[in-house]
């Protein structure tokens, strides 16, 4: 019975060991991994923030780690492309080592040929032509450089695929060729699904005046200069009136996903809440695309229309959300006090992105303010970790650093700072932290 014990207990102690040191393993191999690939993560936070000269040094960091990673060679070729230290060679550079790197021609798409042609790779486009077997990129890709080509394979492009994109680069390729009527058909189809493409307008005006249809082309001029005014214009009610009287030219418009979301936009911009709400019944938000989510959310987190919030998150589908929206979601709930919910909606978004900065930090934030503030400054540091830039993150640390007494730990954080500005000197001169 002693012996039975005593090996019970070895057992036992040699599990937990075992057990402790996975745990140890585990943890140094997370932070191995962290440490190798931080310079890839701040640079996708740095180029989320528009931080572009930030995102061009900590991806070509990357790269002299890992030479051969696809995703850091695409990332700093448009990370040169931007920003006030803008360098093509080096763009044209990345982008040459990326297309002549990957295998898997799904990972070549519309956005990326346009960003081959905008930095003029020509002969790179022609020696990719030859991996690309989808019929919409091949006329993407000799659009403006062959229009013959470009509209052959336009003819391939299956009906399936016949969608905004496509309609809306046929009727570009055919009124380049002059075939005009059939320009006309494209640009009409392309506005059946939208209708908020102002060039589109334009250039039906100029199919419709070419074929001496001149009551069409002035009404397709109209509604392009009613769309060109709605997107020039910077105040809210002046928009609104050019989008009621664009409603009243193309009764259309009112099916439109696009239409939609810019009047529930333009409303609640306008404070007409009621409305937005019967707006809302209207639409299915989870079929809206994310660039007009994203527009609606981030105009009803400006406004601090929480019940609007609300009503749209009861609507929406977790499972579609991206990133970007967990971050305006948790905003949206720590502003208007339902910490519950900016906690459980903060925590999935660290799951579906453990390296988004502004994740862990509006996380942090949530956590303070439902005073677990060893648990918010954890995620705070990883914010500050993951993008070391935003001085207001650091000064909110520092801030807890102090209300714990923990003066030299403050200095630290502050003295991490990359960007020394006068938000930093005067926090240290206020809080004698020199």
């Amino acid at each position: 019975m002693v012996i039975l014990k005593t090996i019970t207990t070895l057992i036992l102690s040699i599990s937990l060991l075992g057990i402790l040191l996975t745990l140890i393993f585990s943890e140094s191999v997370i932070k191995d991994i962290s440490n190798e690939n931080m310079d890839f993560h701040r640079g996708y936070n740095a180029f989320n923030s528009q931080r572009y000269s930030l995102a061009q040094k900590y991806f070509s960091n990357d790269l002299l780690i890992n030479p051969k990673r696809p995703k850091s060679l695409y990332m700093a070729a448009r990370s040169y492309m931007k920003g006030s230290f803008q360098d093509f060679n080096k763009s044209i550079e990345y982008y040459r080592e990326y297309i002549h790197l990957i295998s898997d021609q799904s990972k070549i798409d519309l956005p990326l040929i346009l960003q081959l042609k905008g930095v003029g790779m020509q002969e790179d486009l022609d020696w990719l032509s030859h991996k690309i077997d989808n019929q919409l990129y091949l006329a993407a890709l000799w659009e403006g450089v062959d229009s013959i080509k470009a509209l052959n394979h336009i003819n391939l492009v299956p009906k399936s695929e016949h969608k905004l994109k496509f309609h809306l680069m046929a009727s570009r390729v055919n009124f380049a060729l002059q075939n005009y009527e059939t320009a006309i058909k494209h640009a009409n189809l392309a506005n059946d699904l939208s209708g908020m493409n102002k060039n589109n307008y334009y250039i039906l005006s100029q199919a419709y005046r070419n074929l001496k249809n001149f009551n069409e082309a002035k009404k397709s001029l109209q509604n392009f200069e009613l769309l060109n005014s709605i997107y020039t214009e910077v105040d809210s009610q002046k928009q609104f009136d050019y989008l009621t009287l664009l409603l009243d030219y193309n009764q259309n418009l009112k099916y439109s996903d696009d239409f939609k979301s810019l009047n529930i936009i333009l409303l609640i911009k306008l404070s007409k809440f009621e409305q937005v709400q019967n707006e809302l019944k209207k639409i299915q938000i989870n079929a809206l695309n994310k660039q007009n989510r994203l527009l609606i959310l981030g105009t009803i987190k400006n406004m601090k229309a929480y019940l609007i919030a609300n009503r749209l998150f009861d609507d929406m589908q977790p499972e579609i959300l991206t990133i970007e929206e967990y971050v305006l979601y948790c905003q949206t709930f720590i502003q208007s006090n339902l910490l519950n919910k900016a906690l459980n909606l903060c925590r999935k978004g660290i799951e579906v992105n453990a390296h988004s900065a502004p994740i862990h930090f509006w996380y942090g934030i949530a956590l303070l303010k439902s005073n677990n503030i060893t648990d918010a400054q954890l995620h705070i540091k990883n914010a500050i970790n993951h993008a070391p830039w935003v001085n207001p993150w650091i000064i909110q640390l520092s801030k807890l650093y102090l209300l714990e007494g923990k003066v030299q730990m403050a200095k630290s954080v502050l003295e991490k700072s990359i960007d020394q500005d006068k938000t930093i000197q005067n926090f240290k001169l206020s809080n004698y932290l020199y």
